[in-house]
């Protein structure tokens, strides 16, 4: 070079060649794989912060486990799985006796098949807690019984508190065959309900 400025200005063109060559073949790729080793650190902390949301629900519930079990148990007592209809009259009729009404008094006694959708106004059911609806199916069950008015109102009674949910929606008397005796024929709806899955055994996604 003629001039030391000259060879000056040569030589720092030169660095930033070097430089910028070093920048794109060494510092650049680096720093590219650096910013997307972070963003996988970020995607694993959301992952595992989704989990331990995930874990924490599942120790509430696991903790509710027996509360949910007996809840179930209550509502396949007043809502069995199926209609079960030898079990549904001898329980009508043990209410009956129980009233003072001897089954030779019980003269009608019938119950028609499950019908979903005709649950008294709501023809859904479902346990606390849970988002998913259940179909509840009624079927109306009629019982006629000859007693005086003493007996047909513990009847009355009696059914209202039967293991196996009854609403009655009406209640008929008639002259009975006896002085002092009254025919009355009792209307109402039982219900039917799916079994509800145990916790446990439900297969999570």
């Amino acid at each position: 070079m003629r001039s030391a400025t000259a060879t000056k200005t040569l030589g720092g063109v030169a660095l930033l060649a070097i430089t910028a060559a070093g920048w794109l073949l060494v510092l650049s790729p680096q720093t590219s794989e650096l910013a997307d080793v972070r963003t996988r650190i970020e995607t694993t902390r959301g992952q595992n912060e989704t989990l331990r949301q995930q874990l924490a629900k599942l120790e509430v519930q696991r903790k509710q486990l027996p509360a949910t079990r007996a809840t179930a148990r209550a509502l396949a007592s007043l809502f069995p799985p199926t209609a079960d209809q030898p079990t549904l009259f001898r329980a009508i009729t043990a209410a009956a006796t129980q009233a003072g009404i001897p089954a030779d008094d019980v003269t009608e006694l019938s119950a028609e098949a499950p019908v979903a959708g005709t649950s008294g106004g709501s023809d859904k059911a479902q346990l606390p807690g849970e988002s998913t609806d259940t179909d509840l199916a009624g079927q109306t069950v009629t019982v006629t019984v000859q007693g005086d008015f003493d007996e047909i109102q513990r009847l009355a009674e009696n059914l209202e508190v039967l293991p196996r949910a009854y609403l009655v929606s009406s209640l008929t008397l008639g002259t009975g065959a006896v002085a002092g005796t009254y025919t009355a024929t009792i209307t109402g709806q039982m219900f039917v309900m799916p079994a509800a899955p145990d916790p446990s055994t439900v297969r999570r996604r």
